[in-house]
Formats: C-alpha cells, structure tokens, sequence
C-alpha cells in the first residue's frame, strides 16, 4: 500500500512489488472500504438462523451416535463371525 500526492492510499498486488509478474495495477483503498461498508450495512441474518444452526447441530449429533451404533454392531457381527469360522 502506498500514499499517492494527495494522500489517497493505494493498494498493490503484494506479488507485483516482489516482481512475481502479477500485472494488476492496484486500486484506491477507499473503494475496497466501500464494498465492505456496503456489504457490512446490507448483512442480514435471518430470524430463523439460530435454529438452523441448531437443527444442523443436531443431525450431527444424531449421525454420530449411529456411528457408535453401528459400530458396536459390527463388532458383534464380527465376533460372532469369528465363533461360526472355528
């Protein structure tokens, strides 16, 4: 980043000042700063959002003690497996 004459900071490639041979000429900072204004004032988190979250947390949850289940299952089936083969 640098300061133009005025004083207006500019953004450079951090590639192209190692000279990498990136050819993007950079941009004012102030115009990345306004995007991100822009997209901070128009965020919106849905009403319903933290009972989504929670909705996903529980399928996991729900996913992970079948596995432990399954698991057990399998251990058993394989046990059993192993008194049919003696």
């Amino acid at each position: 980043m640098q300061m133009n004459f005025k004083g207006r900071a500019r953004v450079y490639c951090a590639s192209r000042a190692e000279g990498l041979g990136c050819d993007f000429s950079g941009t004012f900072l102030d115009i990345y700063e306004r995007q991100i204004e822009w997209y901070l004032e128009n965020f919106v988190i849905p009403d319903d959002y933290q009972k989504k979250i929670l909705d996903a947390h529980c399928k996991l949850t729900t996913a992970s003690d079948d596995i432990e289940s399954r698991k057990e299952a399998l251990k058993a089936s394989l046990i059993r497996l192993k008194d049919q083969y003696r």
